[in-house]
C-alpha cells in the first residue's frame, strides 16, 4: 500500500529554506504517518499484519527558491495558452495549486489547447550557459503549480539539454 499525507505547512510562516522548519514539518509527518498505521492496524482487519511504514528521509517540497530566466513564465500565459516562437516545450497540465491540506485547486487553461514555454524560462538571467528545467525553470508560483508535473518536466530538461549544447558549441 502506498499513502500520501499533503500537511498543511502554516503557508504564513513557512520556508522550506529554513532546515529548523523543514525537521519540524518532517517531524509533524512522521508522527502523523505512524499514527495512522496504528490506527489502521487497530481499527481494520485487513491491516492487522501491515508492517511498519517506510518513511522517506525528507519531506517533499513542491517550491522554494526560484531561479530567475530570461523569462519568467507565468500562470496568466498558461491560463491564456500563449504561444512564442521561441518555445521549446509545451504545457497542457492545468495550474494545481495545493495551498492546504485539503487536496488541490485546479485553474484550467481558457483553451483546450497547451501553452508554450519559451527558452528564456531555462537559461539563467545572469549566468550564461547555465540552464534548468522541470520544477526550477524561471515561472511565477501559478504557473509552476502546472509546469512541474512530469511529462513538462521531461520535456524542458530535453529542452534545457539542447540548449546546453548549442550554447557550448557556440562558445568554443
Amino acid at each position: 500500500m502506498f499513502v500520501t499525507i499533503d500537511l498543511e505547512a502554516g503557508q504564513a510562516q513557512w520556508d522550506p529554506l529554513d532546515p529548523v522548519k523543514r525537521a519540524g514539518i518532517e517531524s509533524v509527518g512522521r508522527h502523523t504517518a505512524m499514527h495512522l498505521w496504528s490506527y489502521l492496524r487497530e481499527h481494520h482487519a485487513d491491516f492487522q499484519h501491515c508492517p511498519p511504514p517506510n518513511l522517506p528521509a525528507h519531506a517533499g517540497i513542491r517550491e522554494s527558491a526560484r531561479y530567475v530566466g530570461d523569462h519568467t513564465l507565468t500562470g496568466e500565459e498558461l491560463a491564456t495558452c500563449v504561444r512564442n516562437t521561441n518555445d521549446v516545450a509545451l504545457a497542457g497540465w492545468p495550474m494545481e495549486k495545493r495551498e492546504n491540506a485539503r487536496g488541490p485547486k485546479f485553474r484550467f487553461f481558457d483553451r483546450p489547447e497547451p501553452a508554450g514555454i519559451p527558452a528564456g524560462c531555462l537559461q539563467n538571467a545572469r549566468i550564461p550557459g547555465l540552464f534548468f528545467a522541470g520544477r526550477c525553470l524561471s515561472a511565477d508560483h501559478e504557473a509552476l503549480a502546472s509546469v512541474r508535473v512530469m511529462g513538462t518536466c521531461m520535456a524542458t530538461g530535453q529542452a534545457a539539454a539542447d540548449l546546453a549544447l548549442k550554447h557550448a558549441q557556440n562558445h568554443r
